[in-house]
């Protein structure tokens, strides 16, 4: 087995493991197992999306690097997003993340944007795309969305034009804090 198989299988772990899953025995970890905290399952998801990077670049660690680097928040400013308690539109959300990292505001990381957390909304059935008049992709809920609290709002802008966008409850923002990780690591 070759350095990347090991870090491929070294990766299941982590994911299983980050889901609560013994890589071992494929049983379900208790909130009283060590390894089955949620701090750790984070991490464990953390991890993982970083090996993810290293595979992608196959098996090699980029010692140095031009322009600022990929979007990640560390474990205290992940806890300092603020969240809001209404609905908001996932620009508003993304603006928040940006908000907490210190090297997104010191220019040394980019900017997040919202299309990682929309292709992973669609990739969970969250949301999908159905072709619409002329051709244009609409965007609309499922009833998985709609449990999480998604709803659509139509809005007119200045012109008069109407609009609709889709709103964010507190639990899918929530969801797309909490699976962060995994979400950029598979962007």
């Amino acid at each position: 087995m070759n350095d990347l198989d090991v870090m491929k299988r070294a990766k299941m772990y982590l994911d299983q493991l980050s889901q609560g899953i013994d890589p071992i025995t494929g049983s379900s970890l208790s909130r009283e197992d060590p390894l089955g905290g949620e701090r750790l399952k984070k991490c464990f998801a953390y991890t993982a999306g970083v090996l993810e990077r290293v595979i992608r670049n196959g098996g090699v660690v980029s010692g140095g690097h031009s322009g600022p680097a990929p979007f990640a928040l560390t474990p205290e400013e992940k806890a300092a997003v603020v969240l809001f308690p209404e609905p908001v539109n996932i620009s508003t959300l993304v603006r928040s993340l940006n908000e907490a990292s210190a090297a997104v505001t010191e220019g040394r990381m980019k900017k997040l944007s919202y299309q990682p957390l929309l292709r992973w909304l669609l990739s969970q059935g969250y949301l999908k795309d159905q072709e619409g008049a002329a051709g244009k992709k609409n965007r609309l809920i499922t009833a998985l969305g709609a449990q999480l609290g998604l709803r659509r709002e139509e809005r007119t802008n200045q012109q008069g034009i109407a609009y609709s966008i889709i709103l964010y409850s507190h639990a899918a923002q929530q969801l797309l804090l909490d699976r962060l990780e995994e979400i950029l690591a598979e962007d």
